[in-house]
């Protein structure tokens, strides 16, 4: 004879409401599908935003309605261009696009039926040796000298120029190495303190 189980009913319509696939943890399992693969983690930054606004909610619930008035809603409110507005619709699709190929949904909401917002073509500037040599021309200082050269050949992003701190060749060296030797060059390195390279040699 097989023991009762021991416990205390609770009625049907009193049970706590179970969502099988919330959607904050879809995006988690997508994500970490996406780091199997190699992807990188700072091209889905857009999917925080996702899980914040359809948090609790079953991945199977979420609409087309839902997902437009969501991108309105920030497009407005964070003054979006077409491109972050296409970006933010290409991550969460691709979050509905794994659920599919796991057949957690049955019908995609998104691929095909939300609009993309018309971007401004990215504009390419072919910059030759003459040119940066009006600038350094035009210059009023070497440390704006400095700056021209530093943004045209080191490759950096805007973002990681302007995050640069500029000192001495005999700083950095004595910040990693103890040498207290003089130097006559200036060095750019990060607000992190890795060094980033040299501008120029200073006369």
């Amino acid at each position: 004879v097989k023991a009762l189980a021991v416990g205390t009913y609770v009625a049907e319509d009193q049970r706590p409401v179970e969502i099988p696939r919330p959607f904050e943890m879809v995006v988690a399992s997508y994500l970490e599908d996406r780091d199997r693969r190699g992807k990188r983690a700072d091209s889905y930054k857009r999917l925080a935003s996702w899980s914040e606004a359809f948090k609790g909610r079953d991945v199977v619930t979420i609409t087309v309605d839902d997902v437009e008035r969501q991108l309105a809603t920030w497009a407005k409110e964070r003054g979006w261009s077409g491109r972050t507005y296409n970006n933010a619709l290409a991550q969460v699709s691709g979050v509905f696009s794994y659920c599919y190929r796991k057949r957690w949904i049955a019908v995609h909401p998104v691929r095909g039926r939300v609009e993309r917002m018309p971007a401004a073509a990215k504009r390419k500037t072919e910059w030759r040796r003459y040119h940066v040599a009006a600038l350094l021309d035009a210059a009023p200082g070497d440390w704006l000298r400095n700056i021209i050269l530093g943004a045209c050949f080191t490759g950096l992003r805007r973002s990681a120029f302007l995050g640069l701190l500029v000192g001495t060749w005999s700083e950095t060296a004595t910040a990693h190495s103890g040498s207290t030797s003089a130097g006559t060059r200036t060095a750019i390195r990060s607000a992190s303190g890795r060094d980033e390279g040299e501008m120029r040699k200073m006369t």
